[in-house]
C-alpha cells in the first residue's frame, strides 16, 4: 500500500537516517517480499499484530491454575489445607500462527537502478550514502507495505465472521393508517391554493448563478420565506383547518398544537385569522420571543418536561 510523498509527510528527515542500510528488496514477513522496482530505499520500522487466537502469554499461569485444581481435589479427598492463590480468569488464546505485519520504508526515485545486477546495485548504494552524507536534498517517498493474513494460515480455532451491526431501532407508524392518495394531494393543491392564508410565492430559476454556487446542476429555489408566518407550515395549516366540520361554533371549539418553532407561529396566526381559540404548548426552554409571538393569536403555556415526556 503506498503511503505519502514528502510534501504530505509531516518531516521525513526525522526517520530517514545515513547508517541505515540502502536496500533494494526486503521482507515483510516469512516470505512476503517488498517488489523490487529499481528504486532503493531505507527500512524504517515494522508493525507485527498478531491473531486474537494468537500467542498464549499465560500458559505458566494456566499450567500453574490446573495445579491449583488437582490441590483441591486432593483436599476435597483428603482434607490437607490449601495454600492461598488467586486464580487467574482464562484467555482465548490459543497459539494461532497468523499474522498481520506493516513495515514503513523511505524510497529515493531519483537512484532508480537501470539494470538490478549486484555491481549496478553497490554503485547507487555508494551513491546514495555520499548524497546523503554531503547534506544534499534528495526526493523522498514514503511507503508502507502490508502484509495481510490467509484463511489457510489461521489454525486451532473456526473462523468467525465480522459481527453484525445491530440495527437502529426505529418508529413504526401504524399501518391502519389511511394514506394519501393522488386524488387527496389534488384536492389539499386547491384548498391552499383559494385560501386567504397563504400567498403564492415566487420560484427563482437558475438560483446558482444567481447565488455564486458552483453545484453541477441547475438549482430552483422556493421562496417559502415570502409566506406571511416567514415558513411553508402555513400551507399544511390551511388544508388541515379546511377539514373541520361547519357545523362546530368556531368560539365553543379550542384547538392545541404542540410546537416552539414555525409551525407553532403558524397555528396561531391561522387560527386568528379564522376566528378560531387556540392554545400552543411549548417546553419550559423555549427562547421567550417565540412565547411573545405566538401570543398574538394563541394562548401559551409552558411545560418543564420534554416534548417527548408530555
Amino acid at each position: 500500500m503506498e503511503g505519502q510523498t514528502e510534501g504530505e509527510t509531516a518531516n521525513p528527515d526525522q526517520v530517514l537516517v545515513v547508517p541505515y542500510r540502502v536496500r533494494f528488496s526486503d521482507t515483510i514477513w516469512k516470505d512476503a517480499m517488498i517488489p523490487n522496482d529499481g528504486v532503493p530505499f531505507f527500512s524504517v520500522s515494522r508493525f507485527m499484530c498478531s491473531c486474537v487466537y494468537g500467542k498464549d502469554r499465560h500458559s505458566r499461569e494456566k499450567q500453574r491454575n490446573r495445579r491449583v485444581m488437582r490441590e483441591q481435589k486432593r483436599f476435597l479427598e483428603e482434607g490437607t489445607p490449601l495454600p492461598k492463590r488467586r486464580n487467574r480468569v482464562g484467555t482465548r488464546k490459543v497459539c494461532c500462527p497468523a499474522m498481520l505485519a506493516m513495515k514503513k520504508v523511505v524510497r529515493l526515485p531519483d537512484f532508480k537502478a537501470d539494470a538490478l545486477t549486484p555491481k549496478k546495485c553497490r554503485e547507487v548504494r555508494e551513491l546514495v550514502r555520499t548524497k546523503l552524507l554531503e547534506g544534499e536534498d534528495v526526493r523522498k517517498e514514503i511507503r508502507v507495505y502490508i502484509k495481510l493474513p490467509k484463511d489457510d494460515e489461521h489454525a486451532k480455532h473456526e473462523l468467525v465472521e465480522e459481527p453484525k451491526k445491530k440495527r437502529k431501532k426505529m418508529f413504526r407508524y401504524n399501518q391502519n393508517c389511511p394514506k394519501a392518495t393522488l386524488e387527496d394531494i389534488e384536492k389539499a393543491y386547491k384548498v391552499v391554493q383559494e385560501s386567504k392564508l397563504c400567498v403564492r410565492t415566487p420560484m427563482m430559476h437558475h438560483a446558482q448563478d444567481c447565488l455564486g454556487l458552483d453545484v453541477g446542476c441547475d438549482l430552483s429555489l422556493k421562496l417559502e420565506n415570502m409566506q406571511k408566518t416567514g415558513s411553508f407550515k402555513v400551507r399544511g395549516l390551511a388544508n388541515q383547518l379546511a377539514h373541520i366540520p361547519q357545523y362546530m361554533a368556531k368560539r365553543q371549539l379550542e384547538l392545541v398544537t404542540m410546537s416552539a418553532g414555525n409551525y407553532g407561529k403558524a397555528f396561531s396566526f391561522a387560527l386568528q385569522e379564522l376566528g378560531y381559540k387556540a392554545r400552543v404548548l411549548m417546553p419550559d426552554t423555549a427562547p421567550q420571543n417565540r412565547e411573545d409571538t405566538m401570543k398574538v393569536g394563541a394562548w401559551s403555556n409552558r411545560f418543564t418536561k420534554i416534548l417527548s415526556q408530555i
